[in-house]
């Protein structure tokens, strides 16, 4: 979780600077001297935030996607366990046998070599299946991302935000006015996207 709330704080902030960039180096406002502010003064800028820790908590998407997760690491990690106690009792079988003098040297030599060979396959499935679940992790936050951005793209299309900030507990945002939090909303609003209403 900490994965995805950070990449997703990274987006925010770069979608962020982009919004800023864009309404920044837009028209410069009224120079006939009217005295009308210009919508590019800061004191005029409409922000907002979200709370992404409790977005990701309550997005379905995100929780369907990380349970599926869940379940594919566990069932891996079982298939890595259960390999792993197979290889620990051929190994002893072969310690017992060789103890008791049931199998010749040679015999021995090749269920070692053996043996061997079955302990570097675990290693290098322990390896595949690792990198096969950080893959699938990327997958799931790039998904979460981009409907979240996707989102949020569409509500500031009504809402006219100059900035959303992300923030999360322990991060850069310390304290923010209350009556800015759009976390709720964004919440609703995805959750009722992503189930069709």
């Amino acid at each position: 979780m900490k994965n995805l709330s950070l990449v997703l704080n990274i987006v925010l902030v770069l979608a962020v600077g982009y919004l800023f960039i864009a309404h920044f180096s837009g028209k410069k406002g009224d120079e006939s001297g009217s005295g009308q502010i210009s919508q590019g003064v800061p004191g005029e800028m409409h922000v907002a935030y979200i709370q992404i820790d409790s977005l990701l908590v309550s997005y379905n998407l995100y929780n369907e996607l990380r349970e599926q997760f869940n379940d594919n690491q566990q069932r891996m990690g079982a298939e890595l366990d259960q390999k792993s106690i197979k290889l620990q009792r051929d190994a002893a079988d072969l310690q017992q046998k060789m103890e008791n003098r049931l199998i010749t040297q040679r015999q021995a030599e090749a269920k070692q070599k053996e043996l061997m060979d079955a302990q570097q396959n675990l290693l290098l499935l322990r390896d595949q299946l690792t990198q096969k679940l950080a893959m699938s992790e990327q997958i799931m936050n790039k998904q979460v991302y981009d409907s979240v951005y996707s989102y949020l793209n569409d509500l500031n299309a009504q809402r006219k935000y100059n900035i959303i900030f992300s923030t999360t507990q322990g991060g850069s945002i310390l304290m923010a006015d209350s009556l800015m939090d759009i976390t709720a909303e964004v919440i609703k609003g995805l959750n009722e996207r992503y189930n069709g209403k």
